[in-house]
């Protein structure tokens, strides 16, 4: 008898006997089937995630969701005014906030819980007793909302989790996700092993005498009435929040979340109202498969691609009408820097919380805002992806002479790449490589040198990564490296680039090919345009002499290249490594 099934391992592992246990996922063989009948078993990907979601969206507590029709539904039920929860409150149950680049969203989130905080505090009101659950695609995001509450005086909360891939200030106010003891001092003690930064490593040894003492089991108890809990969408499929409920859904992140993870969350709290904050238009969820067609062609391929994995449940909430609140003031770029990415993604409707001068040069007005510099080259294909040589060369001369000012520190400084091999590019790591041992020659004793030589001693310094991994990220000084010598979809994308465009506060430095990327996208276009009506702003050459007074073999723009570069607008798109989560 033949019998083919699926199962998912309950262990890490095959214990020391070779013995592993598994749970069916399909049906059980047949009665006619021996009990003790060899069976050859293949090792599949891990689908634990996807696993989770598809129990947790066939729950009972999915169909029994409070919010449901006004998640899955156009609005509110027919017949029904949108509002909290039938009392007559008249508040939406979902609130939308977009949130584009630098315009405080983790201050508004902090801000929003202090004040759900004082609203459960009133007696007889709509949200008396409110709990509230905080959760987002990764443990940063998730941190940086709990950390903002810390440093505003506030620690009534927990956060649920993996403890070692939280940040050592919040291990206080932690909860290992495992309903195990032991499994929450084991991760502890490899985290303490992992760890040589003298203060994460002090907050690792009082977390693990705290949990020997008993603590673990108090916060377990706490759990139950904790106003605020924290944790990862992934976490929230955990046993943790079996049988917790919390009245409020905080999502962060959500645009960049696919729908049934960014459900999760508020389908195990049962949750009556949810915020979803996000920006749809910077890079959105990564998928293998961004839609499933129904029927053959190349027009119903089309046709389903809107309604795909891809698009993020922030966007369908949108187009199914509920409000969409914009907060307009960004405080992160000078506005030199932000007035394209506001003009061609924005439609203009942003503002500028910040001055020119509260961004003002860091190098006393020798470098100008926004500056492009063409060095030649030619991309190359490498692995599937894209590199040039003759950028990374640019780029390590542009920061060896930031770096030489005196006037910008390492952690200063971020080199954004659109190709993860241009991130891999020999010149790219050799840069890194004089940062280290720079590092290690100026650590004053053995511990310092040896933090270098970590992720996080590196991850303080000089950043290099791709677009996708710097999103929500953000330094002084960005230094783009594009790679592309002809316009590109990928290089042209129009989330992908507002992401690129917007992490820089005083200095974009933008290095690739000015007739390729002039046709690649309008903003390349306009960014193009901005730099050639300027004084030195676009330079030619490997070697450019971007402060004003320095020697370089590059050269700022002459009459003649201006003049050709008139002709584009005729046209009318670890170290410290973070690896590339999409294509390219």
């Amino acid at each position: 008898m033949l019998w083919v099934g699926l199962a998912r391992s309950l262990w890490h592992g095959p214990n020391q006997e070779g013995r592993m246990a598994v749970e069916l996922l399909t049906p059980p063989p047949g009665h006619a089937f021996k009990a003790t009948a060899d069976i050859a078993a293949l090792r599949g990907p891990d689908v634990a995630t996807e696993l989770g979601l598809l129990r947790v969206l066939g729950s009972p507590a999915a169909a029994s969701l409070p919010m449901l029709h006004d998640l899955i539904g156009n609005g509110p039920a027919p017949g029904h005014e949108p509002q909290a929860a039938g009392e007559g409150t008249g508040v939406p149950r979902v609130c939308l906030v977009h949130g584009p680049f630098g315009s405080g969203k983790s201050t508004l989130l902090v801000t929003l819980l202090r004040f759900l905080l004082k609203a459960r505090g009133v007696a007889g009101g709509p949200l008396a007793g409110a709990r509230i659950l905080v959760a987002s695609g990764t443990n940063v995001a998730v941190d940086r909302v709990l950390l903002g509450l810390l440093d505003a005086g506030c620690s009534d909360f927990l956060r649920v989790g993996s403890v070692r891939r939280m940040d050592a200030r919040l291990l206080p106010h932690s909860l290992h996700a495992s309903s195990s003891k032991t499994s929450g001092l084991a991760e502890l003690k490899r985290a303490l092993q992992e760890t040589t930064d003298g203060g994460d490593r002090q907050a690792l040894r009082e977390e693990i005498a705290r949990l020997e003492a008993g603590a673990d089991e108090a916060r377990k108890k706490l759990l139950t009435s904790v106003p605020i809990v924290g944790l990862t969408c992934c976490a929230a499929l955990l046993p943790a929040l079996d049988g917790q409920k919390f009245e409020v859904t905080v999502l962060d992140e959500c645009s960049q979340l696919i729908e049934p993870l960014a459900l999760a969350p508020a389908i195990r709290a049962q949750s009556r109202y949810m915020v979803a904050v996000g920006d749809p238009l910077q890079l959105p969820p990564i998928v293998a498969a961004p839609a499933l067609p129904t029927r053959e062609g190349p027009i119903a391929d089309a046709a389903a691609e809107p309604h795909g994995l891809a698009r993020p449940m922030f966007v369908r909430l949108q187009a199914a009408g509920h409000a969409v609140h914009l907060l307009r003031r960004q405080y992160r770029c000078h506005p030199d820097i932000s007035r394209i990415p506001n003009d061609c993604f924005y439609g203009g409707r942003l503002l500028d919380g910040c001055t020119a001068q509260q961004r003002a040069s860091l190098f006393q007005e020798r470098l100008a805002p926004v500056v492009w510099v063409d060095p030649g080259g030619q991309e190359e294909g490498a692995a599937g992806s894209v590199r040039n040589r003759r950028e990374a060369e640019a780029i390590r001369n542009i920061v060896g002479t930031l770096l030489s000012s005196g006037s910008v520190t390492r952690s200063q400084i971020g080199i954004i790449c659109f190709f993860r091999a241009q991130v891999w590019t020999t010149g790219m790591r050799a840069l890194v490589a004089v940062q280290l041992l720079q590092q290690l020659l100026e650590a004053p004793d053995a511990e310092e040198a040896a933090s270098a030589t970590q992720d996080g001693g590196v991850e303080q310094g000089l950043k290099i990564a791709t677009v996708d991994a710097f999103q929500a990220r953000e330094r002084d000084v960005i230094v783009l490296s594009t790679s592309a010598t002809q316009p590109s979809a990928f290089v042209g994308d129009a989330q992908r680039l507002n992401v690129a465009l917007t992490r820089a506060r005083r200095h974009l430095i933008l290095v690739g090919s000015a007739a390729g990327l002039g046709r690649a996208a309008p903003a390349f276009q306009r960014l193009l345009a901005s730099c050639r009506a300027q004084t030195r702003a676009l330079f030619f050459g490997a070697a450019p002499a971007l402060l004003a007074g320095d020697q370089g073999d590059g050269q700022e723009a002459p009459a003649g290249a201006r003049g050709a570069c008139d002709a584009l607008d005729d046209d009318d798109d670890e170290w410290t490594y973070a690896d590339e989560a999409a294509c390219g």
